[in-house]
């Protein structure tokens, strides 16, 4: 499996096909939770609960950027922080995963999806509903989630 994993800065994006998913969740002190959105009839994989996500762009330099646009357009934050994870590469689709975990200090706007809401991390990942290519990184993002609870950082995962 660590053949699969990449760091970002060490292959080339796909852009239109590679894609970033945001695990968000609040401060340690606050609930075990993260941010899910319940997507659109008009979007792809309509009416499941997902972690905010996006497809990289032309005008995206790098993953990083891919996220701060895509939580600004659909969630409407300004600033944020977040550790990046190493890349997850997806077979199925030919493309790779950039998950982050991103640490909110604001409140989130639905200002794309029909919904928002919070839950509990553990549950949603490990038996929550997701398209096939979450299992490449579902393992990956509950990893570092489970550090951060724990008060480490999930830096090199």
């Amino acid at each position: 499996q660590s053949g699969q994993l990449r760091s970002a800065s060490a292959r080339v994006m796909n852009k239109h096909r590679d894609f970033v998913v945001a695990a968000i969740v609040r401060g340690r002190d606050e609930p075990r939770e993260l941010l899910l959105e319940l997507r659109n009839d008009n979007q792809p994989y309509a009416g499941m609960w997902l972690l905010p996500a996006g497809k990289i762009e032309e005008s995206d330099e790098s993953p990083t950027d891919t996220l701060r646009r895509e939580l600004k357009e659909e969630l409407g934050f300004t600033t944020l922080g977040s550790v990046p994870l190493k890349a997850v590469d997806v077979p199925e689709y030919g493309t790779t995963c950039y998950p982050f975990v991103v640490i909110c200090d604001q409140t989130p706007k639905c200002l794309s999806a029909k919904e928002l809401r919070w839950d509990r991390y553990d549950t949603y990942l490990d038996v929550g509903e997701m398209p096939i290519a979450a299992s490449n990184y579902r393992y990956k993002v509950r990893k570092a989630l489970d550090v951060y609870f724990n008060g480490g950082l999930p830096f090199d995962m």
